[in-house]
């Protein structure tokens, strides 16, 4: 199945503005014991790539963090500056594969529920490009995903995560399942990692 299949299936009456904010609670508090000895990161930025209605954006800003979310959908950028006016100037219509940041600028990124999405090598690079040394990035890479029926709708080696991401220090990895419900009932055997570059 490729990407935009994968997108259709579950697009029509997804729940990805119900998922919590565990993911993006576990991120900010590393990120603040991580930071909190390096003067130069007294205040850190949070970018998060694929935001869609900007759910954890939002949850960065009310920790007093500076976070931006960007997305190449439309619809999401438009909801997120629609459900979130107090944080209307956080979202940008872009896409993530070419980021307009200098190299070396950016403290932190966010990526979930998106990897599977896009070129995987390209987004990557970007992030290495313009993560400054010593930032850090936290990915979701989806391993397996099926439904209820256990067709399998997307598959990926953990060595060919492994490859894709030689460039950084793996400081945490975790395996995991998450089941959802909606649109239909579906599992993600997810990958989590936080990279740092050195």
């Amino acid at each position: 199945m490729n990407n935009q299949n994968l997108f259709d299936k579950y697009r029509d009456g997804n729940h990805w503005e119900n998922h919590p904010t565990i993911y993006a609670q576990e991120f900010e508090k590393f990120l603040s014991d991580a930071f909190a000895s390096k003067s130069m990161f007294s205040c850190f930025g949070i970018t998060d790539l694929g935001c869609g209605n900007g759910r954890d954006v939002s949850y960065f800003q009310d920790m007093n963090r500076y976070a931006k979310g960007l997305d190449n959908n439309p619809q999401m950028i438009a909801l997120a500056k629609e459900t979130r006016p107090l944080y209307v100037r956080s979202f940008y219509l872009l896409d993530i594969e070419q980021l307009p940041f200098l190299d070396n600028s950016e403290d932190a990124y966010f990526c979930i529920n998106v990897m599977h999405y896009v070129d995987q090598q390209k987004v990557l690079s970007e992030i290495y490009r313009t993560l400054r040394p010593g930032g850090y990035a936290f990915i979701h890479f989806n391993l397996l995903i099926f439904d209820q029926n256990y067709s399998i709708d997307y598959h990926q080696k953990k060595s060919d995560v492994y490859e894709l991401l030689k460039n950084f220090e793996i400081v945490e990895e975790k395996v995991f399942l998450r089941e959802d419900s909606l649109p239909i009932p579906h599992t993600h055997h997810i990958m989590q990692v936080i990279l740092k570059k050195n």
